[in-house]
């Protein structure tokens, strides 16, 4: 059942009708993620969160769904109520953070990000915060937390590994954004396209045009 899924939420001792129809939709949702048809889960997850609108599980899988399907105005909705029922989960704070960002709020999106950081080992939002200060071109910070969300994540997270690397190349210590790049390829299987590109440019920058354009065909 969902709700023993994650340990995050309890089962109650007692389910209402209304809250065992809302379990019963929460699975099929899940399923339904499982093959990506997010467009089809959402509308799910709707209904579920309306019959049982105090789970937090069920409002955090909708608004994930919500962010999937380029929502994110309407999953920021969902995580804020979330984060009035149990304020300190950091993966709602991080999904939080995502919608924000997306909504180009990166003042308020970093905040999350780090409050994510500060209630819970959130190999994510450090990642996420490594991108976000790269991009302001603070690279002394990006590079802090591009570390510990390497290092957090045991160096298996594809995204952790990609946004480090490019916090490295910034301040050209290439050999090593290129090892990120590299290790980002072998966890994803060679499926992460952005790894690829990433590690392309950095050859170009260490003068390796050949071995670069074959990372990127």
């Amino acid at each position: 059942p969902f709700w023993e899924s994650n340990g995050k939420a309890e089962k109650p001792a007692v389910l209402t009708p209304q809250q065992k129809q809302a379990a019963q939709l929460m699975d099929q949702a899940a399923t339904l993620v499982q093959f990506r048809a997010f467009h089809i889960a959402g509308p799910v997850l709707e209904r579920a969160s309306q019959l049982w609108p105090t789970n937090p599980d069920i409002l955090f899988h909708f608004g994930g769904v919500l962010l999937e399907i380029g929502r994110p105005d309407e999953a920021l909705k969902q995580f804020d109520k979330i984060l009035g029922i149990k304020p300190n989960w950091s993966d709602a704070h991080n999904n939080r953070s995502a919608c924000l960002s997306r909504l180009g709020r990166t003042e308020e999106a970093i905040e999350a990000a780090e409050r994510a950081v500060a209630t819970g080992q959130n190999y994510a939002a450090l990642a996420n915060l490594c991108a976000a200060y790269s991009s302001r071109g603070d690279n002394e910070r990006a590079i802090a937390y591009g570390e510990q969300a390497v290092k957090l994540s045991e160096a298996n997270n594809p995204m952790a590994l990609i946004n480090y690397g490019v916090a490295l190349r910034a301040v050209w210590r290439l050999t090593e954004a290129v090892g990120t790049q590299q290790r980002a390829i072998d966890v994803s299987k060679g499926q992460d396209y952005m790894a690829w590109s990433n590690l392309g440019a950095i050859m170009n920058l260490q003068g390796r045009n050949h071995e670069a354009l074959a990372s990127t065909q």
